[in-house]
């Protein structure tokens, strides 16, 4: 007859959680640094995508508008 076959006691607790398993505060301040340095990078890379858009529509809307008036010939000089 075969021996029984013994189980790992960690395997009796189910399946392993990894944040049951930190156990100094350096892990967790670890990976609240590391996830506060994610999120500005996302900021970051956001806001260098937008900032020259919104530059470039407001100077195509300021040209426009110098255009426009350009174009009439300023205010209408008759009362």
């Amino acid at each position: 007859m075969s021996p029984p076959i013994r189980r790992h006691a960690a395997s009796s607790r189910g399946p392993s959680v990894p944040w049951r398993s930190w156990s100094s505060t350096e892990n967790r301040a670890l990976v609240v640094v590391v996830t506060a340095l994610q999120l500005l990078l996302v900021v970051l890379v956001w806001l260098l995508a937008i900032v020259p858009a919104g530059l470039l529509a407001l100077a195509a809307i300021t040209v426009k508008t110098i255009r426009g008036g350009a174009a009439r010939g300023g205010p209408d000089p008759r009362p």
